[in-house]
């Protein structure tokens, strides 16, 4: 007889489980945080100076950065996501891009060396954006960051998605995810750098 405290596990869900904290996973999931830390911090902040807003400013492209490089480390390929109602498709994430992009940092980096003379992190933003071009030559609409063919695009389209992102296209602290008061709702959300 099941005991109140402990479920029976559905067969599922023991499957999952399972899968979860088999050997084989456990091995994906630390090789993908292990490339995605042993990405080249120096040529991946150059990377966001040369692609993000200049707005951010120095102080303000760091945590994006980070928080781009947190993201790839929790990055699990072949997770699966939610399927909508009424289909019994199950779809998975892609496999994670982290070693592409720690590829693509170290070839942009000899890249540099070679035409340049100097490492990519040292590069004038002219510089940086015509080695930068070509990752950008056949986008037409930011794709899901983990399927961005380029570290440079996958970078900008995470930081596209963010909350910070949104505020500094409306020129507005709309906090996108959070609630605001019911009370506030009919109200227009404060001007950056507070109100006018």
């Amino acid at each position: 007889m099941p005991s109140p405290n402990h479920p029976d596990l559905s067969r599922r869900q023991l499957l999952a489980l399972l899968a979860v904290f088999s050997p084989a996973a456990v091995l994906r999931r630390r090789r993908g945080r292990l490339a995605a830390q042993g990405l080249d911090h120096m040529t991946l902040d150059a990377v966001g100076a040369a692609v993000l807003p200049a707005e951010l400013g120095v102080a303000g492209i760091g945590p994006v950065v980070r928080g781009f490089e947190r993201w790839l480390a929790g990055y699990r390929g072949g997770a699966e996501l939610i399927h909508g109602y009424g289909t019994a498709d199950i779809q998975r994430t892609a496999p994670s891009p982290a070693p592409r992009w720690k590829a693509q940092l170290a070839a942009l980096d000899a890249h540099a060396r070679r035409r340049f003379g100097q490492p990519f992190g040292s590069l004038g933003a002219a510089d940086r954006a015509v080695l930068l071009a070509p990752a950008f030559d056949a986008v037409k609409t930011l794709p899901r960051p983990a399927a961005a063919q380029h570290v440079a695009v996958g970078l900008l389209a995470w930081w596209a998605a963010t909350p910070s992102a949104i505020d500094l296209a409306y020129g507005a602290s709309i906090g996108r995810y959070n609630c605001r008061p019911l009370a506030a709702s009919p109200e227009r959300p404060v001007p950056l750098g507070g109100p006018r």
